[in-house]
Order: C-alpha cells, then sequence, then structure tokens
C-alpha cells in the first residue's frame, strides 16, 4: 500500500473506521440520552471528543490529495477540517466535563462540525480530478457534508434555537427557517458514523477507489 510521504493510508483507514465505531457509539447514547437514561450523555460526548481527535488524519489525507491539483484548496481542507475537529473536541470536552453551559459550549461543536462539513464538500467537489468512486458514496458523501456544513448556521442563529436548548420554547416557537435547517440534524447525526465507516472500509479494502493517480483528468466513476 503506498504511503504518501509520512502519512500510512492504512493508519488513516483505521482511525477512520475507530472514529467510525465511536460516532455510532455517540449516535446510541444520543438516542438513549432523549429516551430517558440521561447518564448516556456524558458518554456520548466522550465519545465525540473521541471521534474528533480519531477523524483529523483523515482530513489531512483528504488535503494532501485535494493539494495535488489546488494547492490553496488543499489547504483549506486541512486547516478547516483539522480546525473545526478541534473546535469540536475544546466544545464536547466542555460540556463533558461541565465547564460550560452546554448551550454556550454547543457554539464550538457546531462550528467545528461545520468546518468540518465545509472541508468534506471542497475535498469532494474540487479534488474531483482524484478520486475513483462510485456514483452512490460520492453522492452519499456530498449529502453528510451538506448536512454536516449547514452547522455553521447555529453559530449565527444562536439567538433563535438558545430558548429551545435552554427549554424556554417548544419547536412551535422557533422560526420556521430555523426548523426547516433543524431537518438537517437527523440526516448528520445518522450519516456521519455510515460516512465514517464506509470511507475507512474503501481505505482500507480498496484505497485505490478513493485515491488514483493525480494525472487522471476527471472523475471515472465505478459501478
Amino acid at each position: 500500500m503506498e504511503r504518501m510521504k509520512s502519512l500510512d493510508v492504512s493508519t488513516v483507514a483505521k482511525s477512520t473506521l475507530a472514529a467510525g465505531i465511536t460516532a455510532v457509539l455517540a449516535t446510541l447514547a444520543l438516542l438513549g440520552f432523549f429516551g430517558g437514561s440521561g447518564f448516556l450523555g456524558g458518554i456520548g460526548d466522550l465519545m465525540d471528543v473521541l471521534n474528533s481527535i480519531l477523524v483529523i488524519p483523515l482530513f489531512i489525507l483528504m488535503g494532501h490529495l485535494t493539494r495535488s491539483r489546488h494547492q490553496g484548496l488543499g489547504r483549506a481542507v486541512q486547516t478547516g477540517g483539522a480546525a473545526g475537529a478541534l473546535m469540536r473536541l475544546a466544545g464536547a470536552f466542555l460540556i463533558f466535563s461541565q465547564l460550560m453551559a452546554f448551550e454556550d459550549a454547543v457554539l464550538l461543536v457546531n462550528a467545528g462540525m461545520g468546518l468540518m462539513g465545509m472541508a468534506l464538500l471542497i475535498f469532494l467537489l474540487a479534488g474531483r480530478a482524484q478520486l475513483t468512486l462510485s456514483r452512490v458514496y460520492y453522492g452519499f458523501s456530498l449529502i453528510v457534508g451538506l448536512a454536516m456544513a449547514v452547522n455553521i448556521l447555529g453559530v449565527f442563529l444562536y439567538d433563535a434555537y438558545a430558548p429551545l436548548l435552554q427549554g424556554e420554547a417548544g419547536f412551535a416557537d422557533l422560526n420556521p427557517l430555523l426548523l426547516a435547517l433543524l431537518v438537517f440534524a437527523p440526516v448528520q447525526i445518522l450519516g456521519y458514523p455510515i460516512w465514517l465507516l464506509w470511507t475507512g472500509r474503501l481505505l482500507l479494502k480498496s484505497p485505490d477507489r478513493f485515491m488514483s493517480p493525480v494525472s487522471r483528468p476527471a472523475v471515472q466513476w465505478q459501478e
């Protein structure tokens, strides 16, 4: 398996699979938390912390692939993805440790996930010439990336949904635009773990379908 400078693709694949597992556990903990098991909230926050660490190598790899054609955009993928993961890490840790109120720390989580989503979208759209992907995987990744990127709007719409987080308002009281944006939440919650597991398996079993020679002039779709 090819090594890209100091970045071992096999290591990235295993880190991505581990990130997918933590994302699945975080999703299950979230569902359990809303089902009435309050202690699962802390477990979900801890899984988010671990996930944010484990996903960084993937964004470094995606940035490296993008830089082979677009130097500036490649840096944006690496910087945006890693910075977003670190912001999400900080927010999740503050929530887990209760060092900051949830409604304040969640701003970091939203901003971080939003940056990660934008980095994924840049990789998919600007780095297409380096990719050999199935239509299903590519389309699914675009949908997940968009759902992640929408989180950044949560930072600017904080005043609109803060009453909901604080228990001072219900969904019926929210701005219709904000309600429409919240439709993306289940897509991210369910799609993000699947995307990580799918990507990790792709990198581990068929890396050439994720990375192809930089001389390829265009996307070569695989059925």
